[in-house]
């Protein structure tokens, strides 16, 4: 291990004593940083979060939730104790003691919030610190990320109402708007994403590339260079094809048709895709995450003077999350009334304020080069389906692909 990892625990403690310290020092100084919040979440403190959890959620891949069924037991393990008695037992724990173990020590008031601190705490599932100790103990990395994509599924849209079930049964006043506005921003903004074309310009007949329109991705000097998003295993990629040709962006067949010239690699996973930039094995793919390219040049900052990251100009797809209530959900009234706010606009405000996009018409983007330009399409999830095949059945005729 490195240095700064060998002593992680030193680094922290001192960050602690120089975080009180300032404090005693600078208390002015503090005092404006902690009145930057909104719906009690302090937005100041919300970037760093977001500092710190993006290296590690953009290490989530979703597609390895069709591995779920590999090794069940020690999932199911986990599962339980995340969400059937960790949350509990915090929130029991932080009755006994400070109800009744430290009553004497603390104000009734202090108490109640250790107490909403110990559910929230106990309620979310430490995704980056999963990664560090499997890495420390040589665990399975792709179990683990089996593990977590799962967890932080979960997390999207159980965190609220279990953490909202135990303030209630503490006696504490649920705080719905911070309960939403925490969950868009630690749990749903680092999650979402769009997909960019990347390449290594330090690959043989790279160096003077770019790529401003989806005619590039046919360049002859990309002839064996290219990677091709496989639309049939990620609804992800679909739902952006779809998206795109909503918009008039493109002829969806024209573009196969002109990226097969350049007799591509067909592949769906992020990361693989990734790595074959990098080595140039393939240096161009039309669509990856950015934050795949954050995450490696982390790793390795060499790779921030040679990995590109272009945009098309007929448009980016911004993906995220959904909700909905499933069918034969235990309290589906409960998840309409969630979904209801949502959808209102108080709900759709909360949603801006964490810097997403609002669905409602109602409520203007924060971002005002994105009035007029963005475009949010409500469809039946029959429209859904229907066009979902469509789009495959193109895909596949193109590239000679059996449903």
């Amino acid at each position: 291990m490195s240095v700064f990892e060998r002593y992680l625990t030193l680094w922290v403690a001192l960050c602690i004593v120089a975080g009180i310290a300032l404090g005693e020092v600078m208390p002015g100084l503090f005092a404006v940083l902690s009145a930057i919040e909104y719906a009690k979440v302090n937005l100041v403190v919300a970037v760093l979060i977001w500092a710190m959890v993006y290296p590690m959620m953009v290490a989530v891949d979703f597609a390895s939730l069709g591995h779920v069924a590999d090794q069940p037991r020690g999932l199911l393990i986990t599962l339980v104790v995340n969400w059937l008695v960790k949350p509990f037992t915090m929130a029991a724990l932080g009755v006994v003691f400070f109800q009744h173990v430290f009553a004497g020590f603390i104000a009734p008031a202090d108490a109640e919030s250790y107490i909403a601190g110990l559910i929230l705490l106990g309620a979310a599932p430490c995704t980056a610190m999963v990664f560090v100790w499997s890495q420390l103990t040589r665990g399975d990395a792709n179990y683990t990320l089996v593990q977590v994509s799962v967890n932080d599924l979960i997390m999207v849209f159980a965190f609220a109402p279990i953490v909202a079930l135990l303030l209630g049964v503490t006696n504490i006043p649920v705080p719905w708007e911070t309960l939403l506005l925490s969950v868009v921003l630690y749990v749903v903004v680092p999650l979402a994403y769009t997909f960019q074309p990347v390449w290594n310009s330090a690959c043989p007949g790279m160096a003077n590339f770019n790529v401003t329109s989806y005619a590039d991705v046919a360049k002859p000097e990309l002839k064996g260079k290219t990677i091709a998003s496989d639309i049939t295993k990620s609804l992800t990629y679909t739902n952006t094809v779809i998206s795109l040709k909503e918009n008039n962006a493109f002829d969806v067949s024209k573009m196969w048709k002109d990226l097969k010239t350049t007799e591509p690699i067909v592949e769906f996973r992020t990361e693989p895709k990734m790595q074959m930039v990098i080595t140039c094995q393939r240096p161009f793919d039309m669509w990856n995450l950015s934050g795949r390219v954050y995450q490696n040049v982390i790793n390795k900052p060499e790779l921030a003077k040679t990995l590109k990251v272009g945009s098309y100009k007929e448009g980016q797809v911004m993906l995220g999350n959904q909700a909905a209530v499933i069918k034969g959900a235990p309290h589906p009234n409960a998840g309409k009334l969630l979904i209801d706010y949502i959808l209102s606009v108080e709900g759709q405000t909360v949603l801006k304020q964490g810097h997403h996009i609002p669905a409602s018409s109602k409520v203007e983007p924060e971002m005002r080069d994105l009035k007029g330009g963005f475009r949010v399409n409500y469809i039946s999830p029959a429209q859904g389906v229907a066009q979902t095949e469509k789009a495959l059945q193109v895909y596949r005729q193109m590239f000679n692909e059996e449903p």
